[in-house]
């Protein structure tokens, strides 16, 4: 809790630029065992604060998601994930690591979108972002949820979240995608549902150089929508997404799959991995 809760409040002092600080809170629910720390603050916005570093950041879901990746901060220079010190830009990371490994859950927003990250009983994390209806957040926060019966030894956790970190400045292609538990609902989202041409790959094909290299080329947010689609095929996937991993742009702001099974899950991330190695 300690190692959270100071690793936001830098974040408020270095990045949020509010004048008045921030505001915390923390609650311990005896029934449930829960413990809440939340640190708000009314400054910029993450994606002001980003936007600096990373002109592609142009909205609002697009600079939650990309903070919550690791070698991510508003000090450092477009594209410089591989010039950075070792443990530069990895604070809100290690804190959704830690909350999800500890079946726990993170929330953070900013503006008019939150993303909503758990942890599940396999170990896997859970993802959805959730938009305001109105109003919206002006600044930022952050509510890190653990469960205290699911805290492990907090040296290996954080060496499990180094070990990653340190992996990832190798090969960023784990975090290329974004996945998320359930459908998009946000505003300017372009989704694409592979379910009307499973295991179509000459489909897929097309709809690669027809559809999502051109949203992606231009920088929308671009939804793949795997509802109904059970254990994709390498083969599929691969006439589906190898150019996009391959050739795409802005891959880190603007891809995401939804509703995809584990099984197809993993042959994503084996595309994205063997891309990545071809590419480098």
């Amino acid at each position: 809790m300690k190692y959270s809760l100071v690793e936001l409040l830098r974040n408020v002092v270095q990045h949020s630029r509010s004048r008045i600080g921030g505001v915390v809170s923390a609650v311990y629910f005896t029934n449930t065992g829960l413990v809440d720390i939340v640190v708000s603050d009314i400054g910029c916005g993450l994606k002001v604060s980003l936007r600096e570093s990373y002109p592609e950041i142009n909205t609002y879901h697009k600079a939650v998601r990309f903070a919550l990746n690791p070698h991510v901060s508003g000090t450092f220079r477009s594209g410089a994930y591989h010039s950075m010190k070792d443990n530069a830009g990895l604070g809100l990371f290690f804190i959704r690591e830690i909350a999800s490994r500890s079946a726990g859950g993170f929330f953070l927003g900013s503006g008019d979108v939150m993303a909503d990250i758990w942890g599940n009983q396999d170990g896997t994390l859970g993802k959805k972002y959730v938009q305001a209806t109105r109003g919206g957040w002006r600044g930022t926060f952050a509510l890190l949820q653990l469960r205290k019966e699911s805290i492990g030894e907090f040296d290996s956790l954080l060496s499990t979240c180094r070990t990653i970190a340190a992996e990832v400045r190798k090969d960023r292609s784990e975090f290329i995608v974004d996945f998320v538990d359930e459908k998009m609902d946000l505003e300017g989202i372009n989704t694409v549902c592979v379910k009307e041409f499973e295991e179509n790959v000459e489909e897929a094909a097309n709809i690669r150089e027809s559809v999502i290299l051109p949203a992606l080329e231009d920088q929308e947010l671009l939804v793949l929508d795997f509802t109904g689609v059970r254990a994709a095929t390498q083969s599929f996937i691969h006439a589906l997404m190898y150019r996009v991993f391959r050739d795409g742009k802005n891959l880190e702001t603007c891809l995401t799959v939804s509703c995809a099974d584990r099984a197809t899950e993993e042959a994503i991330r084996a595309v994205a991995a063997y891309a990545a190695v071809e590419h480098g």
